[in-house]
């Protein structure tokens, strides 16, 4: 099973997977509530993998003003 990242919606993945004894990947993780998340599901023996997107490692709010500089309009917004 994969889905995407979403707080609220992302657990109730992981504790249906739980529930079913399946596996689930998380795609796009970028908060650290999600990655808090995961990490207690993996303690309690769950099976869960994610992965995470460049854009969320490596940029930040400082970036912002280059990326619309750029000339890529909506892309500097932040939608997490």
């Amino acid at each position: 099973i994969c889905a995407h990242s979403e707080s609220r919606t992302m657990s109730a993945v992981i504790l249906m997977a739980a529930l079913y004894d399946r596996h689930v990947h998380i795609c796009h993780v970028s908060l650290r509530e999600e990655i808090l998340i995961i990490k207690a599901a993996k303690a309690k023996g769950i099976k869960v993998t994610c992965e995470v997107t460049p854009q969320h490692l490596f940029l930040c709010k400082d970036d912002m003003p280059h990326i619309a500089a750029a000339g890529k309009p909506g892309r500097a917004e932040v939608r997490p």
